[in-house]
């Protein structure tokens, strides 16, 4: 499962959606419209393996705004158990 379950404002300021619009939504709504379907394996391999990780370290990383803008970002991922589940949490940071 990859769902937006957990929003801060930054992330609505950095994306242009509301908390409201990104609960339960896929993570690939974030991306790039040519990136969404390259990315499903990529999320595959490390939900199969969580670790503390950059995203992406030696990749120029995209993410697309609500208004259609794409810009770089650097994205970190902390996995960590929440409610007998997996979460992972997201830090990005704009480029």
């Amino acid at each position: 499962r990859a769902e937006i379950q957990f929003v801060n404002r930054q992330a609505e300021l950095l994306f242009g959606y509301s908390r409201k619009e990104l609960y339960d939504q896929h993570v690939n709504m974030l991306l790039p419209q040519n990136k969404r379907e390259s990315h499903i394996p990529h999320l595959a391999t490390y939900f199969a393996e969580p670790r503390v990780r950059q995203m992406g370290a030696l990749l120029e990383l995209l993410a697309r705004h609500k208004n259609g803008n794409e810009f770089g970002v650097q994205i970190y991922l902390v996995p960590i158990m929440w409610n007998d589940g997996l979460l992972v949490v997201a830090t990005i940071r704009k480029l």
